[in-house]
């Protein structure tokens, strides 16, 4: 399973529905909210090169996602969870 951090901020219902949406699926992850954080808000713009963030950022293994959509979400988390099972001898 990769791991994974879901940039977010509180008001942001889409990133309560991509944490959730996580969480249905079994697969963990850390939270950093950006509020109290701008530092880390600046570095996530410098790396994906945006003048501002739109919410939720996903970090996957070091790969920054910046607001996938939930088809997206389940396309991914359907691989993870694939790579995560043990291999059928």
């Amino acid at each position: 399973m990769p791991q994974i951090n879901v940039f977010y901020v509180p008001a942001c219902g889409f990133s309560a529905a991509t944490s959730a949406f996580l969480l249905t699926r079994g697969i963990s992850f850390k939270l950093t909210n950006l509020e109290p954080t701008p530092e880390v808000r600046r570095d996530l713009e410098r790396r994906l090169g945006v003048s501002k963030v739109t919410t939720p950022v996903l970090e996957v293994d070091g790969q920054l996602l910046m607001a996938p959509s939930l088809s997206r979400l389940k396309e991914l988390s359907d691989e993870w969870l694939r790579d995560a099972r043990p291999a059928q001898t």
